[in-house]
């Protein structure tokens, strides 16, 4: 049963749902020959629905869920592996709406066998259905692999593989997506030593991938790595890459090469010594970078069971920027998972304003809007507001670069760790900043300049108790961000199985930031969860987990409740499953309301 309340808005769901199953093992002919198991289900499932907004209506679906697993000879060079199943799953993610996932898959897997060139190859057909999201999905997918091995003796190992994938998604909304992909890869190593047992290796990897539907693109990747043992302590790394990339939207060719020295000393001290040169081509234009770079590490164990580490480094850089566009336009997606309201992060702080779009579908024609954009120093953080019912969002997004310009980055960082007293204790200090030197140009986007970072750490160890808190201070040319999190762990176990354990999250972040869209922000997020699990009367378990969750921010605040409990248990030959759960949550939008009992037995004969 699941309810669900929001502001004027009230729903109910109620669902009923029998399960007849059957399942033995088989064989075919000889259990040599085909063999395995199969299992065969009967589901009856009812639905009732109200909404003060429609009209109430039932459904009634039944259906036969089955999983059938064989082998075609097993013994034989060529064993030939096929799995078919389907299945009902329901699922309730904390302060979240619970909904049932509806899914089949068909499988075969063939594996050949020799010494020479030893195979396998892979078909997979799967389809599955959402029910009870705010907006349910419909996916169809086909995929086939093959991949071959060669093995030179002690010296050469060589792989390559072929991709083969084609997915249809349908959104509740009407609109559909279909795409494509083909992906090649040839992988080869080659490992030796010479009369001093010292190692070289030269590892080389090829990759090409062609996608398409309504977002054609090919990707193409070329990497090689030389390592060579110079001596006992002493390590070098050559390192050659290439990487090509065109889609709709835009074509780039980056190349590099780099080389690394590695010295160690005493088993405490590690010198390194790095440089790298990168060239870059774009529709409008290329790049030229060059960089230097050189650190020292110290590591030492102290009396007590305590150790410390220090590390200090430092790298210069010029870029060089040969380029038309001032607003360069990127596409992205992002995975969703746990609570709403949640935070995601744009890895840079130079996005234009309200060029961030969100949408549920890959063609950008579903667009999702209940969000807030925060500038956050080097970062851009993007506030979901509400859950949008997908598990990803496709985004979009302008940032802006100065496309005729050559500057200097000079940047130096000190690091340490100190772990004392049987590791029961720990502090954690870094500082790192960045000169950065127009030296030829103009910086027409203002987004060249001096950057420092401060990050202070302290954690406690103490069964069952951990604690921890952090404080860390970034300042970038347009912004600063100040942030504060504390963390603390609480685990007891008691008898029959009983333990509690309750865990309790928070963190404070304050920004400001210069520009058009200048100002400050602030944002509290708390979250508080305790789990008890014990085992109840004869074979049953029990769980209790009680959560809230809190957001903070100067536009806005969410709370959420949280209460989930579940039984398992078994007697004989029947099992079953209690789960039920209720969350409630209200904000400056609104509040909601959402309830489910699911309760599953199964009986074998």
């Amino acid at each position: 049963m699941n309810s669900y309340e929001s502001g004027k808005s009230t729903s109910t769901q109620h669902g009923f749902a029998e399960t007849y199953s059957l399942g033995a093992g088989y064989y075919i002919l000889h259990p040599r020959i085909i063999f395995g198991d199969a299992e065969a289900s009967l589901t009856a499932d009812q639905e009732f629905n109200k909404r003060t907004s429609q009209a109430q209506h039932w459904t009634q679906d039944n259906g036969v869920a089955y999983k059938v697993n064989g082998t075609i000879l097993d013994r034989s060079p060529v064993p030939l592996h096929f799995n078919l199943n389907s299945s009902l799953l329901t699922v309730s993610p904390p302060f979240g709406r619970t909904y049932t996932v509806d899914s089949k898959h068909e499988n075969l897997f063939l594996i050949i066998k020799n010494d020479l060139l030893p195979a396998n190859i892979s078909l997979t057909n799967g389809h599955s259905k959402t029910s009870g999201l705010e907006t349910n999905t419909e996916t169809s997918s086909c995929t086939f692999h093959a991949g071959v091995e060669h093995q030179g003796g002690t010296v050469s190992q060589t792989e390559a593989s072929l991709d083969l994938s084609s997915t249809r998604q349908d959104i509740e909304s009407g609109t559909s997506e279909e795409n494509r992909d083909a992906t090649i890869s040839i992988h080869n190593a080659l490992t030796w030593k010479n009369e001093r047992d010292l190692t070289r290796r030269i590892d080389t990897r090829y990759t090409f991938r062609d996608k398409g539907g309504r977002f054609e693109g090919m990707q193409e990747g070329l990497g090689s790595n030389l390592d060579w043992k110079i001596g006992k302590a002493l390590d070098g790394r050559l390192s050659y890459n290439r990487n090509r990339n065109e889609d709709v939207n835009a074509k780039s060719d980056l190349q590099s090469i780099s080389g690394t020295l590695t010295q160690n000393f005493l088993r405490a001290i590690g010198v390194n010594l790095a440089g790298n040169i990168t060239k870059g081509s774009y529709n409008d234009g290329k790049d030229d970078s060059k960089s230097a770079s050189a650190g020292i590490r110290y590591t030492n164990r102290l009396p007590r069971e305590s150790s410390l580490t220090a590390n200090y480094n430092c790298s210069y850089n010029v870029m060089e920027r040969m380029r038309t566009d001032v607003v360069i336009d990127v596409r992205d997606s992002i995975s969703l998972s746990g609570v709403f309201p949640q935070f995601h992060t744009i890895p840079r702080g130079d996005v234009v304003a309200g060029s961030v779009r969100l949408y549920l579908d890959e063609a950008h024609t579903a667009p999702y809007t209940d969000f807030t954009v925060l500038p956050s120093g080097t970062q851009t953080r993007v506030l979901l507001n509400t859950d949008p019912g997908t598990g990803r969002l496709y985004l979009s997004y302008s940032y802006s670069q100065s496309p005729q310009v050559k500057y200097s980055t000079l940047a130096q960082g000190v690091g340490s760790y100190l772990s004392f007293l049987g590791n029961r204790y720990a502090l954690n200090a870094s500082y790192a900043w960045a000169d950065q030197t127009v030296l030829s140009g103009t910086d027409l986007s203002s987004t060249i300049g001096d950057r420092t970072s401060l990050k202070l750490g302290a954690e406690w160890n103490f069964y069952p108790h951990y604690a921890s808190l952090g404080y860390s201070d970034e300042q970038a040319p347009k912004s600063r961000v100040k942030a504060v999190e504390a963390n603390w762990n609480h685990t007891m176990s008691g008898r029959r199985g009983a333990t509690l354990v309750t865990r309790v999250q928070d963190l404070y972040s304050r920004s400001s930031y210069s520009g058009e869209a200048g100002g400050t922000s602030w944002d509290n997020t708390l979250m508080v969860s305790s789990t008890y699990t014990r085992l109840m009367v004869l074979n049953t378990k029990g769980k209790l987990t009680l959560s809230y969750y809190n957001l903070l921010t100067e536009a806005a605040r969410s709370n959420k409740l949280g209460a989930q409990f579940a039984l398992e248990g078994g007697y004989g030959k029947t099992t079953f499953t209690l789960d039920s759960a209720v969350n409630y949550s209200f904000s400056t939008s609104g509040r909601s309301l959402n309830q489910s009992l699911a309760f599953n037995i199964r009986r074998s004969f």
